[in-house]
């Protein structure tokens, strides 16, 4: 029931640590440039292949265009954000799609067969350069936690933003989450 179950890395004892976007609704991606647009890539890319990502989609914005040919049905790339209004409509179709079928959220509402059409998962990954067109969205999945089938993830945007989950990268590639305490 979670097809942005994603894997962000692993820790020095060979642990392998995975971040649900939808659980959180809002991600940032920052610290260092390259870095930060290396794991949007690989984010972006899991989702292609990912056996469970099967009715998943990912829109990226001014970011990590070169993976749509892994999956063309399951990434598009888009230089400017004119698709964050689809995204918006679909985000409240999701909400009533599980409203209609009594489910709390759309994890519940996947593993409990509720609704077929719970199923689809979304996830917008969007230059910071562009965040402010994605502010609706992203009220929209921090108000409604796991009710979308949606998450936003900011690339490259300060991490002062009211983003659920940080993810920050050193100039020498590590990852650190402050709210995971990794």
């Amino acid at each position: 029931p979670y097809p942005l179950l994603v894997t962000v890395g692993s820790d020095d004892d060979g642990g392998i640590w995975l971040v649900n976007p939808e659980q959180y609704g809002t991600v940032t991606i920052s610290g260092d440039a390259d870095y930060a647009d290396d794991l949007a890539r690989h984010l972006a890319a899991q989702i292609a292949v990912n056996p469970w990502s099967e009715d998943a989609r990912v829109e990226c914005i001014g970011v990590a265009g070169e993976v749509r040919p892994i999956n063309p049905a399951r990434i598009r790339h888009h230089d400017e954000p004119t698709h964050v209004v689809d995204l918006v409509t679909g985000a409240i179709e999701h909400a009533e799609r599980l409203d209609a079928a009594d489910a709390p959220d759309a994890p519940t509402a996947r593993a409990t067969d509720a609704d077929l059409d719970t199923w689809p998962a979304h996830l917008l990954v969007i230059t910071g350069d562009h965040a402010g067109l994605a502010g609706p969205l992203r009220t929209m999945v921090t108000e409604g936690p796991g009710r979308t089938g949606t998450a936003v993830v900011l690339v490259g945007a300060d991490t002062g933003d009211d983003s659920k989950l940080h993810l920050n990268l050193t100039s020498n590639g590590r990852l650190a989450i402050p709210e995971l305490g990794l």
